[in-house]
């Protein structure tokens, strides 16, 4: 009997550990498509870290190289100098803004409400949107933003986005 209730406890470890450790895999997978070129994305499932593959090697998408200067909240005069347009690309959130600040901007915080064919598909959440790869957020230039929904949005007819925050480094 408690050889029996021995064994039924490596089992349910083994059980537990590969439920902990293989599966699901701590990230989940995309792609960013750039003009021609496809780049696999993996997102961390617990802090929404997302990575890019080169063929270098994995690079972080959600903390962009800083350059030693301090990043500072924008202002709510310098917010209103952040223009564009926004869509939905698969389970995408993307925005090309123009800067017309002085910052260098590196994330752009917006708020993403999706109405669907009805009621249980409705939702409105907050994102971080970061440069694409070829953006840098310089002022007064256009620069595309993006972040993963982790919804696939293609059924969503209806969406509405504002600029709630950014967060920038002074350019001299």
């Amino acid at each position: 009997m408690q050889r029996a209730i021995g064994i039924l406890l490596v089992f349910f470890g083994f059980i537990l550990l590969f439920a902990w450790l293989i599966w699901p895999t701590p990230y989940y997978y995309d792609q960013i498509k750039m003009k021609d070129n496809v780049f696999p994305v993996r997102i961390n499932r617990l802090t929404n870290a997302a990575d890019v593959l080169y063929p270098t090697g994995w690079k972080n998408l959600s903390n962009p190289q800083h350059s030693g200067r301090d990043n500072s909240t924008l202002e709510t005069a310098d917010l209103a100098k952040l223009e564009g347009k926004a869509y939905l690309d698969g389970s995408w959130i993307k925005a090309r803004i123009y800067n017309g600040t002085e910052f260098t901007v590196s994330h752009i915080d917006v708020q993403l409400t999706v109405t669907g064919l009805d009621s249980l598909s409705n939702f409105s959440r907050r994102y971080r949107l970061y440069p694409g790869l070829e953006g840098s957020g310089k002022p007064l230039s256009m620069t595309e933003y993006s972040a993963n929904t982790g919804e696939y949005l293609y059924s969503h007819p209806k969406f509405e986005w504002q600029i709630l925050a950014a967060t920038g480094e002074p350019s001299n």
